[in-house]
């Protein structure tokens, strides 16, 4: 019996199309009981090599001790220990092209356009295609792109395969958190192989024996359907040399449907979940509401915070939490099946915010608490709820800290100036350091005293020991980029000296400050250049005892001492700005991993590239950023920003600065040391969602460019 026919030269389809040609000769053959065999060697396979190439400078180690060393260094078990890859290879080229029948799809991709939303193959593609070219035998039966089935998950077209696959019987191989598959496709003739998630390829012979075991068996042959990274292809090789008429699918994560949580974690899930979750439903209708679909999650509500976010792209607490207000529960919102937005091309030179589009329908259904109570401003339902939202989200929903909703980051921030000098009964006297934004030397901070950084560009314990402890009474810290919460020196150093402290946390959303037995008060903000942010806005998260006089201060002072008066303003915020603000944190699991994906695509970029930028952060922040914080080795000038592909920026100024001193920038004598050369060098590079319009190579044109005219 002659297997389907594969076109040799296929090229990738975009997805939604509906249209692959590898895909359609798949399940053409399922359908024609005809044997079929694909499997596939992704970005992931072709990384490892080129990793172990750059270690050792070969694929054979005979040494088990030394082997198992590389394997650890590279995170791969039993890849070089057993000696499972100069085996494989050895399969590669010299087997696999003699096979008949079988597809061998190569590829450097991860899914569709994980190239420029992730930066896939973080090794570099150009590396990954060199591996490729030498390794890859030319009588091998090359089509396709490794990606058939993801698309059809995307485009809807998979179910088209599970159907067919309901002709035949199966067999699964793969590990325990795929154990529901059958399940899952409403297979009733199947049978499960576990294999462990990490340690398979050290017992693939066994894995081999067992599945032989199960084919022979008499009967229809089932198809064999397998989840084992590159061990699939080592299984599909031998299995297809002692079964010519074995039907072997390779399918990879696309197995891991039938787990919705592990499915919403992997990277691909957080792109198109909700194209996935639409998948989802229709291979297995109401398959959301099993058990059997949440392993390891017993809580309901748990279950379904994660089944919403995977619909929606919006946190399921946080959706959770509007409901129980009153608010409706979202739909999927309409528009592409992944939470990509991508700028038109005459969009150039790309912004340096991301051109945020607000879900209207979201919005209005969040503001209908407000219309129901008539309540627009002064402390009304919707910024009650975005106070618990970011509660929530800063792990301070509790008795002993609350939010309070404010109208800018910087009224937040002297706010809690008012409050710890009620708390103290005076006005306090504060230093900053000079490496901050201008609210920490303005209004009632404007005698704020200055003091320089350090090389990471934050206050630290040793510049507070190298001062007069008489002279100040308390300490703004600043969270620079939001990669640098731990304050926990600094805050020992507070309370031995019985000093006031306070965290600018306006870039830190999820990296909360702590210090040992401390939660000092911190600001959010929310202004429209923060990724959660739109338009103005700000929250405070301060202790309990401490949010009565906040209040008062946000409301004129009232209810506040007489000599405190000066800090009491109209702070508050109205419930549409906290609207617009909650819809865009609600969906943050959308488009905050897309953050994530830039930024370490941007630095895998420069990695790739030998390029001398630094980041300025002792760790990547737990929050998304609007941008990377580099350091080059040389100053670069604001006019070498300039581009046509993309807005460059530079933060923070040094406060001592004015604006005619950057003019002549870099000269005179700094009074601010490390402050001073951190601006002078800094460049922050956009990592927002949209650079996924620009290719490597234009992403790479503006590295170089600042590495050039820095020299």
């Amino acid at each position: 019996m002659h297997g389907p026919e594969f076109p040799m030269s296929c090229r990738p389809m975009e997805s939604g199309t509906g249209a692959d040609p590898v895909f359609d000769a798949i399940v053409d053959g399922l359908l024609g009981n005809r044997p079929t065999g694909y499997t596939k060697l992704n970005h992931g396979f072709w990384e490892r090599l080129v990793r172990i190439e750059t270690l050792i400078g070969t694929f054979s180690v005979s040494d088990e001790d030394r082997a198992r060393e590389i394997d650890r260094r590279t995170g791969t078990p039993f890849f070089l220990e057993t000696g499972f890859l100069p085996e494989f290879l050895d399969l590669y080229r010299e087997t696999a092209p003699r096979l008949t029948n079988v597809v061998f799809a190569v590829s450097t991709g991860a899914w569709p356009g994980s190239d420029v939303i992730e930066g896939t193959p973080y090794m570099g593609k150009a590396n990954c295609q060199k591996l490729i070219g030498r390794l890859t035998p030319a009588g091998l039966n090359r089509a396709g792109d490794g990606l058939e089935f993801k698309r059809a998950v995307i485009n809807g077209e998979i179910t088209r395969l599970t159907d067919a696959l309901r002709r035949h019987p199966i067999l699964i191989v793969g590990p325990k958190m795929i154990a529901a598959l059958a399940e899952f496709l409403g297979h009733h003739d199947a049978t499960f192989i576990d294999i462990h998630e990490r340690a398979a390829r050290g017992a693939r012979h066994d894995i081999l024996a067992a599945i032989g075991q199960a084919v022979d068996r008499p009967g229809q042959l089932p198809v064999v359907l397998i989840q084992a990274g590159s061990l699939s292809t080592w299984l599909t090789i031998k299995l297809r040399e002692r079964f010519e008429q074995l039907t072997i699918l390779d399918l990879g994560s696309v197995l891991s449907l039938c787990n919705i949580p592990l499915v919403a974690r992997q990277n691909w899930g957080k792109v198109y979940s909700r194209a996935i979750a639409a998948a989802i439903g229709k291979i297995r209708p109401g398959w959301n509401n099993s058990e059997a679909a949440y392993p390891g999650v017993d809580r309901p509500q748990q279950r379904r915070n994660i089944w919403t976010t995977l619909v929606t792209g919006r946190d399921g607490a946080l959706v959770g939490r509007a409901e129980r207000a009153g608010c409706k529960r979202p739909g999927p919102p309409a528009g592409d099946a992944t939470n990509q937005p991508v700028p038109p091309n005459e969009m150039r030179p790309l912004a340096f915010i991301e051109n945020k589009r607000p879900d209207y329908a979201r919005v209005r259904q969040i503001m209908a608490l407000s219309e129901r109570q008539n309540a627009y401003a002064n402390g009304g339902p919707v910024s009650r709820l975005l106070e618990g939202a970011v509660a929530s989200l800063t792990r301070a929903a509790g008795d002993d800290r609350k939010a309070v909703a404010v109208a800018s980051g910087t009224a937040g921030l002297h706010v809690l100036v008012g409050v710890e000098a009620i708390k103290r009964g005076r006005h306090l006297r504060w230093i900053s350091s000079a490496f901050t934004f201008f609210s920490a030397n303005t209004g009632p901070l404007e005698d704020c005293a200055l003091v320089d950084c350090n090389a990471s560009g934050v206050l630290d314990r040793q510049a507070l020991e190298r001062l007069d402890a008489a002279s100040y009474d308390g300490v703004i810290y600043t969270n620079v980029f939001g990669a640098n919460a731990d304050v926990g020196d600094l805050a020992a150093f507070c309370t031995e000296h019985d000093k006031a402290l306070i965290v600018d946390n306006a870039t830190g959303l999820l990296d909360s400050p702590a210090g040992k037995d401390r939660h000092p008060p911190q600001v959010i903000s929310c202004h429209h250049t923060k990724p959660w942010g739109f338009g103005e806005g700000g929250v405070i998260v301060i202790e309990a005892a401490d949010e009565a006089v906040a209040r008062q201060l946000i409301n004129f002072g009232n209810g506040a001492p007489d000599w405190a008066r000066r800090y009491g303003t109209n702070s508050k915020i109205s419930d549409l700005s906290c609207a617009l603000i909650l819809e865009r944190m609600e969906r943050m699991p959308a488009w905050g991993n897309l953050y994530r994906m830039q930024v370490r695509r941007i630095m895998a970029l420069i990695e790739q590239n030998g390029l001398p930028l630094k980041p300025l952060w002792r760790a990547p922040s737990k929050s998304p950023v609007s941008s990377i914080p580099l350091l080059a080795p040389h100053p670069v000038s604001p006019a070498m920003l300039a581009n046509e592909h993309l807005v460059l920026r530079k933060y923070y100024r040094p406060l001592n600065w004015t604006k005619d001193d950057v003019k002549d920038w870099t000269q005179g004598a700094p009074v601010y040391p490390a402050a001073e050369d951190i601006f002078r060098r800094i460049v922050n590079f956009p990592a927002h969602s949209g650079l996924a319009a620009l290719d490597d190579e234009a992403i790479i044109v503006v590295l170089r460019q600042l590495c050039m005219a820095s020299a």
